[in-house]
């Protein structure tokens, strides 16, 4: 998966109460092991299928913000 400028892939998802689980449906909290780093709040995750392409997305997700800040 790609989030934001993170990257990675999904090694385990933990809930709320600290148990594992398969599956996060939406506006159901999760702690995900396995990313590059920790994305910024509110980012959309982008499932990718493989993770040289989830690293494109990221560093192009990167890119794009740094000549957003600079303007």
């Amino acid at each position: 998966i790609a989030c934001g400028s993170a990257y990675g892939k999904v090694r385990a998802m933990i809930d709320d109460k600290g148990r594992r689980v398969k599956e996060a449906g939406p506006s159901m909290p999760v702690e995900i092991l396995g990313l590059s780093s920790v994305p910024d709040a509110g980012e959309t995750f982008v499932a990718c299928d493989s993770e040289k392409d989830a690293r494109n997305f990221a560093e192009t997700d990167r890119k794009s913000t740094r000549l957003n800040s600079s303007h």
